[in-house]
């Protein structure tokens, strides 16, 4: 695997991290959100040189995973929905019926014509946040 400045790829942990900067035939670097520090590779994007495994070796590029639409029993109620392209428009999860109608509100309104059957509006046009607004995740489940 090459690795690139400006890419992303997947840690031995799971989690997505960017290289920052490249330095041809010695080490690339990135920031690394969850340690708050700097992190070094060699080329082939290992921490250690004593052959052993760390945490945060890079083992491939990063793919985006494949989101499902929630399932009834998954909507996470309560939750804050904003749509994409529209930050300041949020909404609170308030209910699910039994059929998977998502029911939400933005405090003036009540909407019920979200539901997982169009994983249009679902999956690509909304992100939900279950720490009121401190962080964003995709809406539905990877699959």
């Amino acid at each position: 695997m090459k690795i690139e400045a400006g890419k992303f790829y997947r840690r031995r942990d799971g989690l997505k991290q960017r290289v920052d900067v490249v330095w041809p035939d010695w080490s690339a670097s990135g920031w690394c959100d969850s340690s708050k520090s700097i992190i070094v590779w060699k080329p082939d994007g290992f921490i250690s040189i004593l052959g052993s495994t760390h945490d945060k070796d890079l083992l491939s590029k990063w793919t985006e995973p494949k989101l499902r639409a929630w399932r009834p029993e998954e909507v996470p109620l309560g939750a804050w929905v904003r749509n994409v392209s529209k930050d300041a428009f949020r909404s609170m999860i308030i209910g699910v019926t039994y059929g998977g109608l998502i029911i939400y509100s933005d405090g003036t309104e009540s909407r019920t014509h979200w539901t997982p059957e169009n994983p249009n509006t679902t999956l690509e046009y909304r992100e939900h946040s279950l720490d009121k607004g401190a962080t964003w995740k995709p809406c539905g489940v990877p699959e």
